[in-house]
């Protein structure tokens, strides 16, 4: 059973900062591809306060970022 307390590399086996740097460096490649691929097929994003808007799956954020991509051709991440 997993507490609180427990970080990400001894919960899921994966360091956590590894886990940001590749969506960092995902967003940053302009490749909505690459950023798919940092999410799983049941990846599921909630949006309470605009339920419908509450997605399940990465092939929802390819769309959302090949959308975000042509609209901001500067975005970067940090």
């Amino acid at each position: 059973m997993s507490t609180n307390s427990e970080s990400a590399n001894e919960k899921y086996g994966v360091d956590s900062r590894d886990v940001v740097a590749r969506l960092r460096d995902a967003i940053n490649s302009h490749d909505p591809h690459q950023v798919a691929a940092c999410f799983s097929d049941g990846y599921r994003c909630e949006i309470p306060l605009h339920p419908s808007r509450s997605f399940t799956g990465s092939q929802r954020v390819l769309s959302n970022w090949t959308e975000l991509f042509a609209k901001s051709s500067d975005l970067r991440a940090r």
